[in-house]
């Protein structure tokens, strides 16, 4: 099983190449643009140059508020650092991060600007969950400099810290 679910928190290399998945330290990425079910909204993955990834997951066509993708995860209760990269402009929407019913983040994402990987982030998250578990990303707020609610996403790590 170690290494081969989409979307697995993997608590160390070791553990990816025995097969074996416990508690521990260690850092998963968590892929945006496969796996991934939407619950709400119009979602497209697309190539992007500028994108650190090639490419993003993005609600721009029908961005609003509600708008909501899920996927599946492997956690292990901890504390835990969350950083999520992504496209930032006038138009971009506060991202809430959560397991199941629980927000751990909320992350904003506008950028008056317009930039390429910004990376926000959101420590200290205290995390109870184990087992196989739904990520939840979506918006439901946005900066009151913002114009709408659009979320693109490039990638998203969860760091194991304690």
């Amino acid at each position: 099983m170690g290494g081969k679910l989409s979307n697995t928190y993997i608590s160390s290399s070791a553990q990816i190449a025995s097969g074996v998945i416990s508690t521990g330290g260690g850092v998963g990425e968590i892929n945006l643009l496969s796996g991934y079910a939407v619950v709400a909204g119009t979602w497209v993955v697309e190539a992007h140059s500028s994108s650190c990834t090639g490419g993003r997951i993005d609600n721009d066509t029908a961005k609003a508020t509600g708008n909501e993708i899920t996927t599946p995860i492997y956690i292990t209760p901890g504390t835990y650092s969350i950083y999520l990269t992504h496209f930032g402009d006038g138009v971009c929407g506060i991202c809430k991060i959560g397991v199941g019913a629980t927000v751990y983040a909320t992350l904003d994402t506008y950028n008056g600007a317009g930039a390429w990987n910004i990376v926000s982030s959101a420590t200290g998250v205290v995390i109870a969950e184990t087992g196989v578990q739904t990520l939840r990303i979506y918006t439901n707020s946005k900066n009151g400099a913002s114009a709408s609610y659009r979320l693109s996403l490039i990638k998203l790590v969860m760091t194991r810290t304690a």
